[in-house]
């Protein structure tokens, strides 16, 4: 609790008080899976990092480096796992040559990433706001600017982007949000992520 650590508990048998007392010490949540679709479920509400109070955590920059990629003619052994490789990636501060990223360099400690792994976790400090529900009619004759499906008579449901106003079915609508992470509209208008201005839903 002095570390502002929060527990949360997901029982795979009986319920046990010790981890209950742990999760409601620390203001977690203790639940037992009853099957497989319940833990899926509970797993999925722990993957989004929970808020963090201003006042609790003071805002500090994280030093990293982006390693370049590099294929060599004859192996060479890496600093990380000391095996031979032709292929790795080489710290961006004392060259060390490194077997995988992400990694912490062994050397200077720096953490290494690639702008891939960067951008996955990218999405929870600037989420997608929830599209609005249009009738299709209102559309009209429009096509969902990710799958290019007509609205008209296939489609019930138009959902658009409260950003850059591009329209999409309920399909695209739910991979824009579950997985994919960004609007392909706003991308192309080139938008700020971190934008809240709303357009009409008409």
């Amino acid at each position: 609790r002095a570390r502002r650590i929060r527990a949360e508990v997901i029982g795979m048998g009986a319920e046990l008080f010790v981890l209950k007392s742990l999760a409601n010490t620390t203001g977690g949540r203790y639940s037992v899976a009853m099957n497989e679709i319940y833990l899926s479920e509970m797993l999925q509400m722990n993957l989004t990092p929970p808020p963090t109070a201003k006042a609790s955590v003071k805002p500090s920059l994280i030093p990293m480096g982006f390693p370049t990629l590099k294929v060599l003619k004859e192996p060479k052994p890496s600093y990380n796992d000391g095996k031979l490789i032709r292929e790795g990636y080489e710290c961006p501060r004392c060259n060390a040559f490194l077997s995988e990223v992400p990694a912490e360099c062994v050397l200077c400690e720096l953490s290494l990433v690639t702008s891939p792994h960067l951008a996955r976790s990218y999405h929870h400090l600037f989420p997608i706001p929830l599209f609005s529900e249009v009738p299709t009619e209102s559309v009209g004759g429009r096509t969902c600017a990710g799958c290019f499906t007509a609205f008209a008579g296939a489609v019930d449901l138009a959902l658009r982007c409260v950003r850059c106003g591009e329209f999409f079915c309920f399909e695209c609508d739910a991979f824009i949000h579950e997985s994919l992470h960004n609007c392909p509209g706003c991308e192309n208008l080139g938008i700020d992520v971190s934008s809240v201005v709303r357009m009409d839903s008409t």
